[in-house]
């Protein structure tokens, strides 16, 4: 028979929380019940229900009263009732039900119900299909349950546009409708816009377009599209363009291609990047340049030797042979060129329209063009075929407007009103800018290509075409096209002359903040001072932009490439390189591989102000070693340690939230006004071994049940819990004893009284310490030792031991001192007080359920039985017990007894670890393995590495990778890949596959058939397992008894499981006032309501998105 797993839980939690509500109707319980209120926390729907759904966008949910389970519109109307009880989810009208741990649906818009059948149901809303999911294998459905797919049995289905179908580990692809375009031969499928890309096991790749047509196939390493119905096709380090039309190879390169523009196709390898036009079907520029630029305006190529600029056109033709310093785009039909620091203008022909020997060129909106030669203006106009048609000439001028549309200035005055230079920067025979003061005496020399006014300043930025290279990393060196100089034009006098790679000038028109990010040599960073043009100097490699009048800054000067940050995530080196126009000059540093770098900091991070200056004492970042930093927002800003650890900043640098949590984050939507706080203190709750919820996730400490109550604390508060879920509640945190046989203890102040299970005290504060009740006697602690009370409250045992046990079976362990000693040993005592044992013992343990206790002296190990009787010497390194029988074992001697402690059977030369189980104990000799049975005799060859404890005739052997199965008498059973994790219990074997656990039976068979994340072997009937990250309890008959959703879950004690989550959440202000207490186990917006849904106790409260509480649990 096969068995079942559950794999939709059905409890409220798991299901609900995940849900959202519509048309303002919000979901809330109150008193146990559920109900529905709107965003003005008025009642709509009366809390009546013991469950229900949320709207989400339907005008109906489900809810069930008593037994009953309904459909209710949005007046709280009964509109229908349904046959089933628990509802997983809602699709529209499609409503997925669970019966006997079987999924089903109901189509509600035709009353028909589809019987539960299916371990698993994932809808396609896009579809209207299911992918259902029936032990291990999966089929496609309609919501008529018909086979959308001819075929069941499927291993995966996978939606994504198409249906990518896999059986015995091949796959194909479907349409939506069930037509099988790509057969099930491929071990992958790679879909791109217009085609598949194939694989067969033998590592032929075929080619497919989108409706299935099998255009190519071949063997390549590795196929990728181009442009179109070109392919980039790789083989033995060569590349080849694939015409997948044709079917031909129409070139090669042992570099790579890349789409160019429209049909230009570029192609690089080590001489440099050329072009192959697939009309011609021929390379039209062979690879020789350092780059290759479309020109905006015209359909020319901008071709880049590395030091010149020329033009390229579609046939591959140089329509001028002229080669300039920079080539700007087309604007009007005319371009502006450089060379020798003079401009000049060329038309659509590439002719050449103003000689190159102007100082100055520049095009306007309308199309004229405004040029100066030695001291005189021009201004020409042309038309579309490049014809002037009209010309000005002015050889001095103020200030020349026509019609608005284009003005020039001449500056007459020390400094500018407008975006001009000052009449004091000149020109020299080379055209090189310089500056003179009111005495003509040159105080910058003449060294600039270009200068340029910075608006709203005093600062003029010169230009200096040539490039510079700086050592980044230190293997990376970046190159900038041209460095810049700063000059002070009202003070005369050079901020900084040259050497400059990078100036921010986008922060001129930042009103927030008074400085520019500079870069210099050797990429170091710094800040000018936009009014005073003052520099101010950092010992660090990048500054970020400023954003709200503040900086990041990277208090470092080391940096190195990494594909996953360590240290300081500084940022991707592909957009270090864009923001700051660098290009980097290390050829192994491709496009493809900068994406998947970044530059990792060795430092930290600190801020800078409007000014320049850091927030607080450079020391202060240092110390707090924070690795990462955002910008500030309403004057907060959220970092992150060395340690991993969360806290949240003013523009003081001093903390408003401590680098404490485990997560913060600005809530989305509220204007960076709402702070989400995530901490790693865990939170528990109780569920019973049979799923039953006890008491939600809530407590901030939990006691295991070692009785029918236990104790469990919350942040404020001590409380006893019931296994029927009442509870008492004390106020503050107090010392406990923890509850055995009705009766534990609770302290106020220093002392601890006895109270009972229905929180009754039963004496006075009189003890410092409690123990645990036992046949009508409880220890207890009195002027630093231990007695014995009894049902009375009077001394049975007057106070004389240090440590004292519970009495089992009419013996308990005590911690005396004997008399004349300064020592304390360990010994047993009867219910008169009088020892039944007393060896010096060590240490020593409260007899167990198995009516036994190890004691111990030293490091060696002895057994003493129920009655207080030492029945083996504490002579061993190692003892195990196992129906009924004990194991010893010490220098190299194994020993089987029986329960009086009797030799059975001593095997020299072998070891054990473990006792007898099924009646064997498994013993290593030499370097074999095998049993003997409890008369001492062999029962398993001793012809195995290793082998598991037996159980039901059956154990394991782990021979490499792989586990084997066997029996008692030798046979073979069956091998597993993986490793064996322990043997059998309760008729099942957990094995480990690489990341994978599953349970098998003694056939080797998945049992349960899925695999989970982590899990533990059966104890009792019960196993932990792990899904989706969640911690469950999973019974042998393949049930869920607790369903994976949990942070963790611990092992059952008196039939109950501690269970919890590893963070809780809560909601801030910007003073760090919580609004939701940092108790959550989720925060979620609805955006429907523009809210913030929280969870709590399995209940949920609602705020908006400017802190007002809609909804608040208690």
């Amino acid at each position: 028979m096969i068995k079942r797993l559950l794999l939709i839980a059905g409890i409220f939690l798991s299901t609900w929380a995940l849900g959202q509500s519509d048309g303002n109707l919000l979901p809330v319980k109150t008193d146990g019940k559920w109900g529905f209120i709107d965003n003005q926390k008025n009642w709509v729907i009366p809390p009546a229900y013991d469950f229900c759904l949320p709207f989400e966008d339907r005008d109906f949910t489900w809810v069930k009263k008593d037994s009953q389970s309904l459909l209710i519109n949005k007046q709280g109307r009964a509109t229908q009732t349904l046959a089933f009880q628990n509802i997983s989810e809602i699709h529209g009208d499609i409503i997925v039900y669970r019966h006997q741990n079987l999924l089903g649906w109901y189509n509600k818009a035709t009353n028909r119900t589809i019987d539960a059948q299916y371990l698993k149901l994932e809808f396609l809303e896009a579809t209207d299909h299911f992918i259902t999911t029936d032990t291990a294998t999966s089929s496609l459905v309609d919501i008529n349950n018909n086979l959308v797919i001819r075929e069941d049995s499927l291993d995966h289905i996978i939606f994504d546009e198409y249906y990518y179908i896999s059986k015995n580990n091949k796959t194909g692809i479907y349409t939506t409708d069930g037509q099988n375009i790509i057969p099930k031969e491929y071990v992958y499928i790679t879909p791109y816009p217009d085609h598949f890309i194939a694989q067969v096991p033998s590592g032929e790749k075929h080619i497919y377009q989108k409706d299935g047509a099998l255009i190519y196939k071949a063997f390549f390493a590795d196929i990728s599209p181009v442009y179109g119905s070109y392919f980039q096709c790789a083989k033995d380090g060569m590349f080849y363009l694939l015409n997948s039309k044709t079917g031909t190879l129409e070139d090669s390169v042992k570099g790579r291609y890349t789409h160019f523009r429209n049909s230009l196709i570029q192609v690089a390898n080590k001489n440099g990047r050329g072009l192959y036009n697939i009309h011609l079907k021929k390379r039209i520029i062979e690879p020789q340049f350092k780059n290759l630029y479309n020109q905006l305006g015209s359909s020319y190529t901008i071709t880049y030797d590395g030091s010149r600029f020329g033009l390229v056109d579609t046939m591959g033709n140089t329509p001028n042979e002229e080669l300039y310093a920079s080539i700007g785009p087309f604007k009007n039909n005319v371009c502006i060129v450089r060379k020798n620091g003079a401009y000049g203008l060329i038309g659509t022909q590439a002719q050449a329209l103003l000689s190159v020997d102007y100082t100055f060129v520049a095009v306007g909106d309308d199309g004229v063009v405004k040029a100066k030669r030695d001291s005189i203006f021009y201004l020409y106009e042309f038309d579309s075929l490049g014809q002037m048609v009209d010309s000005m000439r002015f050889n001095r001028t103020g200030t020349l407007r026509l019609g608005g549309r284009i003005s020039m200035s001449i500056v007459n005055g020390q400094q500018s009103t407008a975006n001009q230079i000052s009449q004091y920067w000149y020109q020299d025979e080379r055209g090189k800018w310089g500056l003179r003061n009111t005495e003509g005496r040159v105080v910058v020399a003449p060294i600039y290509d270009e200068v340029r006014k910075l608006r709203g300043t005093s600062l003029v930025l010169g230009k200096v075409f040539a490039s510079r290279t700086t050592r980044l990393t230190r293997s990376t060196t970046v190159m900038s096209s041209s460095s810049y100089g700063l000059v002070d034009e009202r003070r005369f006098r050079a901020v900084m002359r040259a050497g400059i790679l990078y100036i921010d000038t986008s922060a001129l028109g930042d009103t927030a903040t008074n400085v520019m990010r500079i870069i210099t040599g050797g990429a170091y960073f710094a800040t000018v001072n936009k009014y005073s043009g003052r520099i101010m100097r950092y010992n660090t490699k990048y500054i970020s932009e400023y954003k709200n009048g503040y900086a990041k800054i990277f208090m470092g000067t080391k940096m190195v490439l990494s594909t996953s940050p360590r240290n300081c995530n500084i940022r991707s080196i592909n957009s270090y390189l864009a923001e700051f126009g660098f290009t980097s000059r290390d050829n192994s540093l491709n496009r493809q591989r900068r994406y998947l770098l970044y530059l990792d900091g060795l430092g930290y991070w600190g801020y800078l102000d409007r000014d320049g200056k850091f927030i607080s004492q450079p020391r202060e970042f240092s110390l707090r070693k924070i690795v990462q930093a955002t910008d500030f927002h309403n004057h907060r800003a959220i970092i992150t340690t060395k340690d991993s650890l969360y806290g949240m900043i003013n523009t003081d640098g001093e903390y408003i939230l401590q680098p404490l949590y485990k997560h913060i984050s600005f809530l989305p939507n509220t204007n960076h006004t709402l702070i989400k706080t995530t901490s790693a203190q865990k939170r528990y709750g109780y569920v019973s071994d049979n799923g039953k919820v006890i008491s939600p996730v809530q407590y901030t400490k939990a006691l295991p049940f070692t009785d029918n109550s236990t104790w469990c604390f919350t942040d404020y508060t001590t409380c006893l819990l019931r296994k029927d879920g009442s509870h008492d509640t004390f106020s503050a945190i107090h010392r406990i004893s923890a509850f055995y046989n009705g009766y534990g203890g609770l302290a106020d102040r220093r002392k601890m009284a006895i109270i009972d299970s229905n929180g009754t005290l039963l004496s006075s504060y009189h003890y410092s310490r409690l123990g645990q009740y036992a046949e009508g006697l409880m220890p207890a602690k009195k002027s630093r030792v231990f007695g014995y009370l009894d049902d009375n409250g009077e001394w049975a045992i007057e106070p004389q031991y240090y440590k004292a046990g519970p009495f089992v079976n009419g013996v308990a362990m005590v911690r005396y001192s004997p008399k004349y000693s300064n020592h304390k040993f360990y010994g047993y005592i009867n219910r008169e007080g009088e020892f039944t044992t007393k060896g010096k013992y060590t240490r020593a343990e409260s007899i167990n359920k198995q009516g036994y206790a190890i004691v111990r002296k030293g490091n060696q190990k002895g057994i003493i039985n129920s009655k207080g009787e030492l029945i083996i010497k504490p002579k061993y390194t190692k003892v195990y017990y196992g129906e009924g029988y004990f194991t010893t074992y010490v220098s190299g001697t194994t020993t089987l007894r029986d329960s009086t402690g009797k030799k059975i059977k001593k095997i020299r030369g072998s070891m054990v670890k473990s006792g007898v189980s099924d009646g064997k104990q498994v013993v290593k000799r030499l370097r074999n393995t095998g049993a003997i049975d409890t008369q001492g005799e062999k029962t398993v060859n001793f012809n195995y590495m290793n082998l598991a404890p037996f159980e039901n005739g059956k154990s394991v052997t782990q021979r490499r990778r792989t586990a084997h199965i066997i029996y008692e008498n030798g046979d073979t059973l069956a091998k597993v890949q993986g490793k064996a994790k322990g043997g059998f219990h309760s008729g099942y074997l957990l094995i480990q596959n690489g990341k994978r656990y599953f349970y098998v039976n003694s056939s080797g068979q998945n049992v349960f058939n899925i695999y989970f994340e982590d899990a533990e072997p059966f104890v009792n009937g019960l196993a932990r397992v792990k899904l989706n990250n969640k911690w469950g309890l999973i019974d042998s008959d393949g049930f869920y008894r607790i369903i994976p959703q949990y942070g963790f879950v611990d092992p059952p004690s008196n039939g109950v499981c501690i269970v919890g989550l590893n963070e809780t959440s809560g909601i801030c202000d910007l003073n760090a006032f919580y609004i939701v207490a940092p108790r959550c186990n989720t925060i979620r917006y609805l955006p429907s309501e523009n809210l913030y849904q929280y969870t709590y106790k399995n209940e949920f409260g609602y705020i908006d998105t400017e802190g007002k509480i809609i909804w608040e649990v208690e």
